[in-house]
């Protein structure tokens, strides 16, 4: 007998986003986002009553609309829904590889016009989940190589013109930045330390 499985409200949004397929183009507007509720049955065995219920709240909140088509039962994610698409694929982003440490600092510069406050603070939140220290307003730095997810946030939140992402040797007063991501548990003050490339 195969077991259900439990769904939660992000899988089945990221179902219907199509993260993986769609995620450079989620801010097409003439993408609808359509699934057909048969179409997620025949997907897999999987709690349908639970299913039904995160789909009645995600309509009662109106991140979905739920409609008839061609005799076919068809959930369409809303323009709020469509709003909500970042946070939900901003989880998705790769994780950091944290191996030795190079020795080299990076640094994300932004300035991201005020029209975009949202999504300026939504980047700088993730920056600070990824692990990275802000030495000025919009200025973070970090140990580690994290350019593929620093580009994935770029094109996910489309701010590629105003975010710049630097590779530098030496930062000025960069033995509190090493005190700093030490005390953070980032930075192996032995392992790392010993092995920095100068």
């Amino acid at each position: 007998m195969v077991k259900k499985v439990i769904l939660t409200t992000r899988q089945i949004m990221l179902y219907l986003i199509d993260a993986h397929n769609f995620m450079y183009q989620i801010f097409d507007g003439s993408k609808n986002y359509q699934k057909a509720i048969d179409d997620y049955f025949s997907w897999r065995e999987f709690d349908k009553s639970r299913f039904r219920a995160i789909l009645n709240r995600l309509k009662k909140e109106k991140i979905i609309e739920v409609f008839h088509k061609d005799n076919r039962e068809i959930v369409e994610l809303t323009q709020k829904g469509k709003n909500l698409v970042p946070n939900y694929l901003a989880r998705e982003m790769p994780k950091v590889a944290k191996t030795s440490w190079d020795g080299k600092w990076r640094i994300v510069l932004f300035d991201i016009p005020n029209t975009k406050g949202k999504t300026r603070d939504a980047f700088r939140r993730k920056l600070q989940e990824i692990g990275f220290y802000q030495i000025q307003k919009s200025v973070f730095v970090f140990p580690y190589d994290c350019a593929r997810e620093i580009s994935y946030l770029r094109d996910l939140y489309q701010i590629e013109l105003y975010v710049k992402y630097l590779v530098a040797d030496i930062i000025e007063s960069e033995i509190d930045l090493v005190s700093e991501f030490v005390d953070r548990g980032i930075l192996n003050q032995g392992k790392d330390l010993r092995s920095r490339k100068r």
